[in-house]
């Protein structure tokens, strides 16, 4: 469950930058199914480009960051097992 996102851009004229907070709500049921684990895991991450942009190049780091932000959920999962 996405329990919270957040998405703030920061633009100016030769300025961009890109924040994501992101907590993910899940809970592991076990075999026995009498124990149940639950878990929050949040992932913040944030890229900027300056200089001359395009905002084709504007979406390009948007979306690399909520891919980076995915993965980095994801690696913590994998930690957790």
């Amino acid at each position: 469950i996405i329990k919270d996102i957040n998405l703030n851009e920061i633009k100016e004229e030769n300025y961009y930058k890109f924040y994501i907070d992101l907590i993910v709500h899940f809970n592991i049921q076990h075999n026995n199914l009498q124990r149940i684990k639950s878990y929050e895991i949040k992932a913040s991450d944030f890229g900027e480009i300056s200089g001359s942009f395009s905002i084709k190049d504007q979406e390009n780091l948007s979306l690399n960051i909520m891919h980076k932000s995915l993965e980095s959920i994801n690696n913590k999962i994998l930690d957790i097992n």
